[in-house]
């Protein structure tokens, strides 16, 4: 690190000061029996508690997808948004949101934007999730958008030619056009 000449403030030189830093605070967790240990178990306590995180997000997003079953779209939303408090990465979690917002006042103006948004999440971060395609396409036909709402359905017959409701909700709407 000495050998090369950095201005003494640049930003570059403070990236190397905080990986050299890493590396020796790495090496002596290796070469001390106690701080290894201390490292050893406060990982396994880490992924513990990355484990429970992921469990109770699915039993969350379980607990949402039975009230949404039961039309119970208030609870359900209550679920989902659980789940997704403790795991943001997951598109499917985004997707149920927005249809339970959808499901529980398809006639609010508001709650269908609501909906849309997350729904276009799910889709930004999986952009082959037939589900949502489908569900904002029938979102985007019940506001009169007619042509989003079959470019929406065409867009899961590319992915899956045989997804019969895409088709039955084209089909529709090409017999009402």
């Amino acid at each position: 690190p000495n050998r090369i000449q950095l201005a003494p403030n640049s930003e570059l030189r403070k990236k190397a000061e905080e990986i050299l830093r890493r590396a020796v605070n790495a090496y002596k967790v290796l070469i001390s029996p106690n701080l290894r240990q201390t490292f050893e178990r406060e990982r396994e306590e880490h992924h513990h508690r990355v484990k429970n995180t992921l469990v109770y997000s699915q039993e969350q997003f379980q607990k949402g997808e039975n009230c949404l079953k039961e039309e119970r779209f208030h609870e359900a939303k209550v679920f989902y948004r659980n789940a997704l408090a403790v795991n943001l990465k997951e598109p499917a979690f985004y997707l149920r949101l927005g249809w339970a917002i959808y499901q529980e006042a398809p006639h609010i103006p508001l709650q269908r934007l609501l909906a849309r948004t997350y729904i276009e999440r799910a889709i930004k971060m999986n952009p082959i999730f037939e589900d949502a395609y489908l569900y904002l396409g029938i979102i985007r036909k019940a506001e009169g958008h007619f042509e989003e709402a079959i470019s929406l359905f065409q867009q899961i017959l590319l992915f899956n030619p045989g997804h019969s409701e895409a088709f039955q909700l084209l089909t529709s709407l090409s017999d009402e056009g």
